[in-house]
């Protein structure tokens, strides 16, 4: 496979901001052998992998520069991907207050990506604007923006799960704000 094709499988996977002071010394890569990221400047980057079948590699520097392609570019491919992925297996379920979000058990977080759910089908739950909660790869749900049993709920996922939970993102609940999604002050 060209390192362009491998490029065109990427999929938009969401990890966590790093300080300085937090990110593991192994980080100490040469700029081509770094992932690809993209910074959504609320505590969140974008990565892109591919999925090997067993495990994920991420798309670095190298292969970019190897393929002639931007981040820019790389990026639309990879949500576009992660919607294709997504499409006719995504199920959102209303439970109580609050909407659970069920994908693969990978990209659950990484589909706040995705534009065209919280526009379409996921609007449909709510009256004024989202909140969200993302403690986990594979952990998303959401509520409406007003809704105080919503955002109570949401923040006990939060809690239930970053104590021990596995591929852990943020302790943060989001609002969704123009398309974009902006930690909440007060949550």
């Amino acid at each position: 496979m060209t390192t362009e094709a491998f490029c065109r499988r990427a999929l938009a996977y969401l990890k966590p901001s790093l300080s300085a002071e937090e990110a593991p010394a192994a980080l100490n890569l040469d700029e081509d052998d770094m992932p690809v990221l993209k910074d959504l400047h609320n505590g969140l980057l974008v990565s892109y992998v591919v999925d090997e079948g067993d495990s994920f590699t991420y798309v670095q520097n190298h292969h970019l520069a190897e393929a002639g392609l931007t981040a820019d570019e790389l990026h639309t491919v990879a949500v576009r991907n992660l919607a294709a992925k997504s499409t006719g297996v995504l199920r959102a379920a209303p439970y109580d207050s609050i909407v659970a979000v069920f994908f693969d058990g990978n990209f659950e977080a990484s589909l706040i990506l995705l534009d065209e759910l919280w526009d379409g089908p996921f609007a449909q739950f709510v009256g004024s604007g989202f909140v969200a909660a993302l403690p986990a790869r594979d952990i998303l749900a959401f509520c409406d923006l007003d809704s105080d049993a919503g955002r109570a709920a949401l923040r006990g996922v939060v809690d239930r799960v970053t104590p021990t939970g596995d591929h852990l993102l943020s302790e943060r609940l989001y609002s969704r704000i123009d398309g974009a999604w902006t930690p909440l002050a007060d949550a």
